[in-house]
C-alpha cells in the first residue's frame, strides 16, 4: 500500500501542473456535470479553477459546496469570459492553463489527451479538442477553428459526424470552449485580449501564439459535450463584427491587409446581406461595429503595436496558416449551403495561392 502511494506521488510529480479555469457566470444549471466530469479525470497533476463572474443566481452557493476541491475567484464585477479567464489565468500555478466553458462537460481521458501535443512538443503552443454537441454527441460542434482569407472564422466540422474527425492536425485556431495553452505563452502574448469581451477572443488568442512562433494542434482524443446553439443576435453580430476586424487589424501588417483586401470585402459583403436577412436590428448591430472600430482607431493602433511587440513570424507565415475552408453548413438550409461552399470554396483556394505567391513580407 505504502509503495502504490509513492508510485502516484512520483507520477503526479513528474507530470507538469494544469490548472483548468472555469468563468462561471448564473451557471447554477451547467456547473454541476462540468465539474463532476473534471473530478474524474486520470491524469494525475491538476488544480481545477472556478470564476464567479459576479453571478447573481444560485451560482455562489452552489459553488461554495465545491471549495474543498476548486480554487474559487470571486469578482465582483461581470469581466466577461475574456476578463474570468484572465483572472483564473492570474491565480493558476500550473504550467498549462487550460480554459473551459461552463456549459461543457469533460469525457474520460480529455484531460490527458489534451495536454498531450503540448508535453510532447515544444512547438506546439496551444492545442483543442474534439468539442461534440451536448445533445447530440455523435455531432461535432468544432474540432478547432478556421480564420479564412475573408476574415470570417468557422468550427471545423460543424454538424458532421463525431467519426470522420480522428486524425490529429495543425489548426488555425483554438476553440476557447476547451483548450489549453502553454504558460509561458500565454504571458508572452499578454493573455486574453479584454477589448473582445465576448467572441473570437480565441481566435485572437491563437494568431498571437502563432505571431509568437508556435503551433496549434487539434487533439481528437480529447473530447468534451457542449452545450452549443448557433444564433445571432444583435448584441451577438456586434460582438462578431466588431472582433472579427479587431483581430484583424491588429494582427496583420497594412500591405497584407490591402493584399486580402478582395477577400475581406467579400466577407463583408456577406456580413452585411446576412444582417440585412435578419432584419433592422442586426444591421444597426453591424453599422455599430464599425462606429465602434472608427471611434476607438486610436485604441486599434496601440493595440496593433502591442501585438507585434512579440512577432516572431511573417505575415506570409500567418498567411500559409489562414485556410480556404469557409463553411456555411448550420447557418443556412443545408443544400443551400453546399451550394454555396462549392461556389466560395475554389475561389478562395485559388485567391489564396495568389496571395501567398505575393506576400513576400
Amino acid at each position: 500500500m505504502i509503495s502504490q502511494l509513492l508510485s502516484q506521488r512520483e507520477t503526479r510529480q513528474d507530470q507538469p501542473l494544469c490548472s483548468v479555469v472555469i468563468t462561471a457566470y448564473n451557471a447554477a444549471h451547467d456547473l454541476p456535470p462540468c465539474l463532476e466530469s473534471l473530478f474524474t479525470q486520470d491524469y494525475p497533476n491538476f488544480e481545477v479553477i472556478v470564476v464567479d463572474n459576479a453571478s447573481t443566481d444560485e451560482t455562489p452557493t452552489l459553488l461554495e459546496g465545491y471549495r474543498d476541491r476548486i480554487r474559487l475567484v470571486t469578482l465582483p464585477v461581470n469581466r466577461a469570459i475574456t476578463g474570468g479567464y484572465n483572472a483564473g489565468a492570474a491565480v493558476a500555478s500550473g504550467e498549462i492553463l487550460i480554459f473551459i466553458n461552463a456549459d461543457t462537460m469533460a469525457q474520460p481521458g480529455w484531460l490527458r489527451e489534451l495536454v498531450r501535443p503540448i508535453l510532447e512538443d515544444s512547438s506546439v503552443g496551444m492545442s483543442t479538442s474534439r468539442i461534440l454537441l451536448y445533445d447530440a454527441p455523435h455531432l461535432i460542434n468544432t474540432c478547432g477553428n478556421d480564420l479564412t482569407w475573408t476574415g470570417l472564422t468557422v468550427c471545423r466540422g460543424f454538424k458532421e459526424s463525431a467519426d470522420r474527425w480522428q486524425m490529429a492536425d495543425d489548426v488555425v485556431a483554438v476553440s476557447g470552449a476547451a483548450c489549453a495553452v502553454r504558460r509561458s505563452l500565454f504571458k508572452t502574448i499578454g493573455g486574453f485580449d479584454e477589448t473582445f469581451e465576448f467572441y473570437l477572443d480565441d481566435t485572437d488568442l491563437s494568431l498571437r501564439g502563432h505571431l509568437a512562433g508556435y503551433r496549434i494542434r487539434f487533439a481528437p482524443d480529447s473530447m468534451i459535450l457542449h452545450r452549443y446553439t448557433f444564433k445571432l443576435s444583435p448584441n451577438k453580430v456586434f460582438y462578431l463584427e466588431r472582433n472579427r476586424w479587431l483581430t484583424m487589424l491588429k494582427t496583420l501588417h497594412l500591405p497584407t491587409l490591402i493584399l486580402l483586401l478582395p477577400g475581406l470585402l467579400f466577407g463583408e459583403a456577406m456580413a452585411w446581406v446576412y444582417s440585412a436577412m435578419q432584419g433592422p436590428a442586426h444591421l444597426r448591430a453591424k453599422l455599430a461595429a464599425w462606429r465602434w472600430i472608427w471611434t476607438n482607431r486610436n485604441k486599434v493602433r496601440d493595440l496593433h503595436r502591442q501585438t507585434q511587440a512579440f512577432r516572431k513570424v511573417s505575415d506570409a507565415h500567418l498567411l500559409a496558416v489562414l485556410s480556404p475552408e469557409i463553411r456555411f453548413t448550420g447557418t443556412v438550409p443545408d443544400k443551400i449551403a453546399r451550394v454555396m461552399e462549392g461556389i466560395t470554396q475554389p475561389l478562395l483556394t485559388g485567391y489564396g495561392r495568389l496571395c501567398r505567391l505575393i506576400a513576400i513580407w
